[in-house]
């Protein structure tokens, strides 16, 4: 276990992860119910329905930031009006609407500003 730590902070981890036989994918790693987005940020849907998408950022050379937005599921409806493509669902749950950020690459960057703008009650708040 010594060995893979080194090698981890060394920047080698995945590929020495294989070799010790650490490549479970990180969705099996999350407890339940919760989605990885993307590599920075992952959320969940809490039983009374709000949407939380927690975040992080570890660049090395700059300050760690940490970010948690959340919103409501009858404000998720509203933004979901205004980022929705013609084509797609005139509604959507939180989980379905994780599952769209994962697969159009989009992050919590992307739409809170429109959240901003169009004054769709929700919440952000960033560390760092």
């Amino acid at each position: 276990m010594f060995k893979f730590i080194k090698r981890f902070f060394e920047r080698e981890a995945e590929e020495y992860a294989k070799e010790f036989g650490f490549d479970a994918p990180i969705e099996q790693e999350l407890e339940p119910g919760v989605i990885s987005i993307n590599e920075d940020e992952s959320g969940i849907v809490t039983d009374e329905g709000i949407l939380q998408i927690n975040g992080c950022s570890y660049i090395e050379g700059l300050d760690d930031y940490e970010w948690y937005f959340a919103i409501r599921k009858e404000n998720l409806q509203t933004l979901w009006a205004e980022l929705k493509e013609p084509s797609d669902a005139d509604s959507i749950d939180g989980e379905e609407f994780m599952l769209w950020m994962k697969r159009e690459k989009k992050r919590v960057s992307d739409f809170q500003d429109v959240c901003v703008a169009k004054e769709i009650p929700h919440a952000f708040q960033n560390f760092m």
